[in-house]
């Protein structure tokens, strides 16, 4: 066993329901993880245009549009504990206004420093959304529920994506950067008072069994000395990566220059990853809860993830409907990442189950967030540096090159992970016999 393990009791004839009101509390912070997402992958759609009109090179555009993940990441640690400490619905609405601003900044600030601004308050608002759902997931629904709400959360913040995709390139080609963010930020506003109506104080039938054992760094430090914590971030890391560094920056100019497309049709294609995870996001959790395993589900996804991402590469050019495919198939098959924050809860204390899971949402988007900007200083490299350059197939190729490797670092980190499905059942009954 991997930690201390504890029991969720409830006050007399109380407990998680699970019914219509859980439904609503939950589906209103999952709205506010499907806009993150929007917010988070929206530069993607403007990447070439922004670039030219901040007069920046690929590196350094690619460094300012990272500064999300360099804030969201160690954010990770301060989402779990104040989730813990303070209740949804106290953290969550502030979060959302922080994104607003952030977009608001974009516009008030229109050169490299304030889109950087911008980006940290995205990051920062943007670093509760996912943690959030999962918390509310955890206290408002039975336990054998938690695997397919985290694959559902998963599914609505990819239907954030694929609107930040052609429907963004539409909006952003119609009125121009300025007011698309400025449809982004009034988003931000709407979903917080959504949230600030509907999601309820801390539930009264949450008693933790230890209460000394409750307390914030207790938790925190329980996750981070557990080293199956840190497999499980690096396993989700490795098969979101194609989402955070080719799907949220440089996947849709790729696609331009391996298929001949143009931005539009391009952004179309990426859509196509973000459908896989929409779709396969949900199945991997039932999978997963049908198989009673969480390990298998997860090495089968990193291998197939290592191959298509290797398939991508090692062509000169193909068609848009054979880029859309292969897409596809790189969602479905990495979707499998919701997995990893379950089996993140399994490994970890219940009475610090945010912290658990905001520990691996941090590794995820850290590694995502070194790599954004590497890929553009690899380009620049490839192009001497140029403002203005055309990249060809062969430099994305070598840029990219970090999507099969760290799939291949995941399948290496799987072999240790240890199977999480029913460990607390059995330890319980291990200590019940004692």
């Amino acid at each position: 066993m991997s930690g201390p393990v504890t029991r969720k009791t409830y006050a007399a004839g109380e407990g998680p329901p699970g019914n219509w009101r859980s439904w609503l509390i939950w589906s209103s912070a999952a709205l506010f993880y499907l806009y993150e997402f929007f917010v988070r992958v929206g530069p993607s759609v403007m990447e070439k245009d922004l670039q030219e009109v901040y007069g920046v090179s690929a590196g350094v555009f690619g460094f300012a549009t990272g500064i999300y993940y360099y804030i969201y990441a160690p954010m990770q640690i301060a989402v779990g504990l104040l989730l813990d400490k303070l209740g949804v619905r106290r953290v969550l609405v502030p979060a959302a206004l922080l994104c607003f601003l952030g977009c608001l900044l974009t516009i008030l600030l229109p050169d490299i420093w304030g889109f950087g601004l911008g980006r940290a308050l995205m990051g920062f608002g943007s670093a509760f959304a996912f943690v959030g759902c999962m918390h509310l997931a955890t206290v408002w629904f039975p336990g054998n529920r938690v695997a397919m709400l985290s694959g559902l959360t998963t599914a609505l913040g990819m239907t954030g994506a694929i609107f930040a995709q052609r429907p963004l390139v539409e909006l952003y080609n119609a009125v121009g950067w300025h007011q698309t963010w400025t449809f982004c930020g009034v988003g931000g506003i709407v979903i917080a008072v959504i949230m600030w109506i509907v999601i309820p104080k801390p539930p009264p039938w949450v008693v933790p069994e230890d209460e000394e054992a409750c307390t914030v760094w207790r938790g925190l430090k329980a996750v981070v000395k557990n080293p199956q914590s840190w497999i499980i971030g690096v396993i989700g890391a490795a098969l979101f990566f194609n989402l955070s560094v080719f799907g949220a920056l440089w996947g849709d100019e790729y696609v331009e220059t391996l298929t001949g497309a143009n931005d539009r049709t391009a952004a179309s294609a990426i859509s196509f990853l973000y459908v896989g995870w929409l779709v396969g996001g949900p199945v991997m959790g039932v999978i997963s809860d049908r198989l009673g395993r969480r390990k298998p589900v997860l090495l089968v996804s990193l291998i197939a993830t290592a191959a298509i991402s290797a398939v991508m590469l090692t062509v000169s050019h193909m068609s848009l409907w054979e880029c859309s495919a292969l897409l596809l198939m790189l969602g479905l098959v990495s979707s499998a990442q919701i997995v990893c924050f379950v089996s993140s809860l399994e490994h970890n204390p219940d009475w610090a189950s945010a912290t658990a899971i905001s520990f691996c949402n941090l590794v995820v988007m850290l590694i995502g967030g070194i790599f954004q900007p590497l890929v553009g200083w690899i380009l620049d490299l490839r192009t001497g540096g140029a403002i203005h350059p055309v990249y060809t197939v062969d430099d994305f190729r070598v840029a990219l090159l970090s999507m099969p490797v760290i799939a291949l670092l995941g399948i290496v980190a799987a072999f240790f992970l240890k199977e999480s499905y029913g460990i607390k059942e059995e330890a319980l009954e291990a200590l019940a016999e004692d």
